[in-house]
């Protein structure tokens, strides 16, 4: 078929005339209603559709629970440990916290040989209290590596606070 035909087709009189200008309002309409019928449909179907559960998915959130409670009740351990007062409370309390955090990154499978291996593995955009977290790292290494290395009260309270906040974004406190 030639275009000169089928363009001959189009411009025939009956498309532009009065009847077939009605059938094409007709066809309008009932597609508008069915259009309406099926969302009515699909929003009153809605609440009979099933909820399924993934299988397994409550324990893994009574796992995660339990292991939430873990960190809670070390860290609640730490920080009484803290409240002691003292220069070698303190110290141990520091160490710790430095390890609940290593314990948490092992936890969720972050690879690396030692603590400051797994830190590396973390993303500065995924965790806003990163770079607190590497400073009380390197204090605790002071804390343990320098032989007379002293921490004011104050400057041990923060650092607890920087492991305490990691520890909170990264979902186990």
């Amino acid at each position: 078929m030639d275009p000169e035909t089928t363009r001959s087709f189009f411009e025939l009189g009956f498309w532009s005339s009065k009847p077939f200008g009605v059938i094409k309002g007709i066809f309008l309409i009932l597609d508008a209603l069915l259009a309406f019928g099926f969302v009515l449909a699909v929003v009153k179907g809605l609440k009979f559709r099933p909820h399924f559960e993934i299988r397994g998915s409550s324990t893994r959130a009574r796992a995660a629970s339990q292991r939430n409670k873990f960190f809670r009740d070390r860290w609640d351990a730490t920080m009484k440990k803290f409240m002691q007062g003292t220069p070698d409370a303190v110290r141990v309390a520091i160490i710790e916290a430095d390890s609940l955090v290593d314990e948490a990154l092992k936890q969720m499978s972050f690879p690396g040989e030692h603590f400051a291996d797994r830190l590396q593995k973390l993303n500065k955009e995924d965790f806003k209290t990163l770079d607190r977290l590497w400073a009380a790292h390197r204090i605790r290494n002071d804390l343990v590596h320098t032989p007379g290395f002293f921490l004011s009260a104050s400057d041990a309270k923060g650092v607890l606070e920087d492991y305490q906040a990691f520890l909170k974004e990264f979902g186990v406190l």
